[in-house]
């Protein structure tokens, strides 16, 4: 009677440690799929904020590129502003020396005529 007694009590531990074995290797899994759930969140969010910042920075490059191409052009129509004032500020200069010429020419002429 004793022994049987001991049997069922060693047989009660061990399907004790049984399902304490399997509670805690169930526990394990659920610890083991949350972490895994939670490196894919974690992933998920890296590749958005990645996602994001690249947008960001393609959308400043392009501003970039934008402005510099805007000052760009502001400096082509300064250089070309200037040119044209030099151009017509030589003609101006060519016919003053015409004239002053001319006026000379025609000074001279009536000075040898006058002699």
């Amino acid at each position: 009677h004793r022994q049987r007694e001991e049997a069922e009590q060693r047989r009660a531990e061990e399907m004790a440690a049984e399902s304490d074995s399997i509670q805690l290797k169930l526990a394990g899994e659920r610890d083991a799929d949350a972490y895994r759930k939670q490196m894919a969140e974690e992933r998920r969010k890296d590749f958005e904020f990645r996602h994001r910042e690249g947008h960001r920075q393609r959308e400043e490059a392009e501003q970039r590129r934008a402005e510099e191409m805007a000052a760009e052009s502001d400096s082509i129509q300064l250089k070309l502003a200037g040119e044209r004032d030099a151009d017509a500020y030589r003609k101006q200069m060519a016919e003053e020396r015409r004239k002053d010429f001319e006026f000379r020419h025609r000074e001279g002429h009536r000075q040898r005529e006058e002699a």
